[in-house]
């Protein structure tokens, strides 16, 4: 019986893959990007879109367009973008004190960033204000550090060709219009460097905050205000804000504190960081009833609860109402009284339209332990509205927000 010849594999495989050689490097002369860079150009779509979605608040379309993009990192095997990736879902997880997960993504962002060449100063502040909120301020001290001793995350430039730096582009030949490009990415860098040590600063100043130490948060403040100076970036413009508004209270200057709020909001809106405009509303209300300014207090939580209730979280923006409500009740402000009414009215017709259930479900835990009184002008919470429409069975408790 004659034997079978065994199959060469080996050779099988290297010439196939002589073959798909050549096929790519031909398709490679008339394609205008590699096949690496189209995987890397749709995994920054998808981290891009997450990075948007977190941006404006829609926590669960940025969780889910998170994991897309990191799946593709993984199948990649990139490891530069998936520890990217796995920081920006641990800031995530962070903001709705999942903490726990956020720092073990923080571990698997630290590991491939520095398998890959990329700086880890990012994941160390941002372990260090988890570590300080949660009390664990010896190892928030040693973030820092790590923090301060890292390179900061920004992209390197080649040397600077030799031109005349006053040339003007418009009339500058290609030589000189490439040094003149250069010499943009430099500026950018600087900028780029300059804000990692703010953000180090404004880091430093949180710490010395949660130690009591006033004097020195406004000093480390101080530093960040300098390290910032001509620096166009209104996120981090924001974080500055956010930390003076926090000196401010903590020195109890509330109209100072609220001050700050405002302007704290007025740099996110501008960065178009749109997730943090509630509790920065919620905390300039704050510092203004504890300077007795009620009519602007209840601006704010009105304002607040405006913004819950584009988000569909019903039973937040009522506690605002409540309270806003309460702050200004004998007013002769009438604008506010009227703004707060209207705001009211809107949610109740918006639940009724979306259903007794849903109505019944979102209040009855919520405001189960409050007296039937009007909110503004007989505007009542919808658990009270027509209560011979409210199921009797019990309902579930509403959703964490």
């Amino acid at each position: 019986m004659p034997t079978l010849p065994i199959f060469n594999w080996n050779k099988a495989l290297g010439l196939f893959g002589s073959a798909l050689s050549l096929l790519l490097m031909g398709v490679g002369c008339v394609s205008p990007t590699t096949p690496r860079e189209a995987i890397e150009r749709e995994i920054r779509r998808e981290h891009d879109d997450a990075r948007d979605a977190f941006r404006l608040g829609q926590i669960d379309r940025a969780k889910k367009a998170f994991h897309d993009a990191i799946l593709k990192a993984w199948n990649a095997d990139d490891l530069a973008d998936s520890g990217t990736i796995a920081y920006n879902l641990a800031a995530l997880l962070a903001s709705g004190q999942e903490t726990e997960r956020a720092e073990a993504w923080l571990v698997d962002a630290r590991v491939n960033l520095r398998r890959s060449a990329r700086s880890v100063g990012n994941v160390w502040l941002l372990q260090a204000e988890i570590a300080g909120a949660a009390g664990r301020l010896d190892e928030a001290r040693e973030c820092l550090r790590l923090a301060s001793c890292s390179q900061p995350p920004c992209e390197p430039v080649d040397d600077l060709d030799a031109c005349d730096p006053d040339c003007q582009e418009s009339t500058a030949g290609l030589e000189c219009l490439s040094s003149c490009g250069k010499r943009r990415d430099a500026k950018r860098q600087e900028d780029c460097q300059r804000a990692y040590r703010t953000r180090v600063a404004i880091a430093q100043a949180n710490l010395a905050l949660r130690c009591n130490d006033v004097t020195s948060a406004k000093r480390a403040l101080e530093c960040a205000r300098t390290c910032a100076a001509d620096v166009c970036d209104e996120a981090l413009a924001a974080e500055y804000e956010a930390t003076a508004a926090e000196i401010a209270m903590a020195q109890q200057c509330w109209s100072s504190a609220g001050f700050h709020r405002d302007a704290q909001l007025a740099h996110l809106k501008a960065a178009g960081i749109l997730r943090d405009l509630s509790t920065v509303l919620d905390a300039a209300a704050e510092a203004y009833i504890n300077d007795g300014q009620w009519i602007v207090a209840a601006d704010r939580l009105c304002r607040s609860a405006r913004i819950w209730i584009a988000r569909g979280k019903a039973d937040l923006a009522w506690q605002r109402i409540r309270e806003a409500a309460e702050r200004v009740a004998g007013s002769p402000d009438t604008d506010t009284l009227i703004r707060l009414t209207l705001t009211a009215t809107f949610l109740q017709e918006h639940l009724k339209q979306d259903g007794e259930e849903k109505e019944s479900d979102l209040f009855s835990k919520s405001f189960s332990g409050h007296d039937a009184t009007p909110l503004v002008d007989g505007v009542y919470p919808p658990v009270y509205v027509d209560q011979k429409r409210v199921s009797s069975r019990p309902s579930p408790e509403a959703g964490n927000p």
